[in-house]
């Protein structure tokens, strides 16, 4: 019987972090860089039918991907640059894109790319 995963990729979302420029060694300020997050586990699939979401603005989409997180995983905001990939180092990039709607449900969390 073959091993199915539930969640078997990983969500990153692109961070710029909040806070003051801080002094380093040398005495010059230097501001947080932004970077790759891990935002959790998921499972992305690819709209193949073309289907079509509706935004906040009331304007309709056709998203690339759905991706499903396990109940309790943080909504990301919209507009955010977001990639889904098959390691936890990140390095396999399966797609990326930006964050187009974010949805918390009762038995998971949903994200359109």
């Amino acid at each position: 019987m073959a091993n199915v995963k539930q969640y078997p990729h990983y969500l990153w979302k692109f961070v710029t972090p909040d806070g003051d420029a801080v002094q380093n060694e040398d005495g010059n300020f230097v501001s947080p860089d932004p970077s790759w997050i891990l935002h959790g586990r998921c499972r992305e699939e690819t709209n193949g039918k073309g289907s079509v979401i509706t935004l906040g603005d009331g304007r309709q989409i056709t998203f690339g991907a759905l991706i499903q997180s396990p109940k309790g995983t943080a909504k990301i905001p919209e507009g955010t640059k977001i990639r889904v990939t098959n390691d936890p180092d990140g390095s396999d990039v399966r797609v990326s894109g930006e964050c187009l709607k974010g949805d918390v449900g009762q038995l998971h969390t949903r994200h359109w790319m």
